[in-house]
This record gives C-alpha cells, sequence and structure tokens, in this order.
C-alpha cells in the first residue's frame, strides 16, 4: 500500500535522474504547466498475497511510470535513469519494506 512512497524516494535520491529532471516527480499527475522534463507514476494496481488466517505480508504493485519532455532523446535518457534507480532494488525504502523491483 506505500508503493509510492519508496518509488518516489527512490526516484528523488537518484543522481541521475535528479541530473535530468531535478525533483520534478509527481504521483498521478502533474500541473498542466510543469517545466519539462519530469516524472509521473501511478500505482496501477496491488495484488495481496493469500494467507489462511492474517493479512497479507508480502503485496505485488504494478507501477507504471511517465517520463515527458520535449525531446526524444532526453526522454530515453531518463528512462534510463528512471530503470537504473528502481530495478532490482531491495531493501527498506521510506520506511517501505521492498522484497524486489523488477523491470517488465
Amino acid at each position: 500500500m506505500e508503493t509510492g512512497k519508496a518509488v518516489y524516494k527512490l526516484l528523488k535520491d537518484s543522481t541521475e535522474v535528479g541530473n535530468l529532471c531535478g525533483d520534478r516527480i509527481y504521483p498521478e499527475l502533474a500541473a498542466q504547466d510543469a517545466d519539462l522534463p519530469f516524472i509521473v507514476y501511478t500505482i496501477q494496481d496491488t495484488t495481496p498475497a493469500g494467507t489462511k488466517n492474517s493479512t497479507s505480508k508480502l503485496d505485488t504493485a504494478r507501477v507504471e511510470l511517465y517520463c515527458v519532455g520535449a525531446d526524444y532523446s532526453d526522454i530515453m535518457d531518463l528512462g534510463i535513469a528512471v530503470r537504473s534507480a528502481l530495478d532490482r532494488t531491495s531493501g527498506t525504502v521510506a520506511g517501505v519494506e521492498v522484497q524486489s523491483m523488477n523491470f517488465e
């Protein structure tokens, strides 16, 4: 349920992402007049792991990220930086226990 916190923290802490878009990282939507380039992330769905008699301690979340900019080359560079910041990440991030993030 707190997937967005981890995604935001990893992107914000990435030097590569910061060099390309600063701190213009938005959940769900960006303002119409937001400076380019920027990233928008949205949690598409969260599926809890089934248990017999307890709440799920492991959720699988699907996140979509949109890199928005004026130039195709810049957007591709930002996409590569985003993937590098997130793919195969694990551990505790912004208080959220992350087992693994995988690029699909």
